[in-house]
């Protein structure tokens, strides 16, 4: 029997998501030519909280270059959003907040 792997991704992603409780961003491009966007709405849903979801453009292996700028902006933000709600400025966050130390922000974008 042939199973694709457009079969069991969609039910695999939300099987697992729905267990993974550490904060999640996920980035889905109106424009992907493989994976439809409703699924990576339908994973958004199903994700447990802290969540968070960005629409992008560009294709499925060009969307964090084709919007760049957004990409980066809400990596930021949302790093920010955890470290200033995080309670115990625990060793993730922390983590997060040097990865972002390293990325290059577009002009106006502040770092923490």
């Amino acid at each position: 029997m042939y199973v694709s792997c457009q079969d069991t991704f969609p039910t695999f992603s939300l099987q697992k998501i729905k267990h993974i409780k550490y904060p999640k961003l996920i980035f889905h491009s109106i424009d992907d030519e493989i994976v439809p966007f409703e699924f990576g709405k339908t994973v958004f849903n199903a994700a447990a909280e802290p969540k968070g979801f960005v629409e992008l453009h560009g294709g499925h292996n060009d969307a964090f270059l084709t919007s760049k700028e957004i990409f980066i902006r809400e990596i930021d933000s949302f790093v920010n959003r955890l470290w200033s709600t995080c309670t115990q400025q625990c060793k993730t966050c922390l983590r997060l907040v040097e990865w972002t130390k390293k990325v290059t922000l577009p002009q106006g974008h502040k770092k923490i």
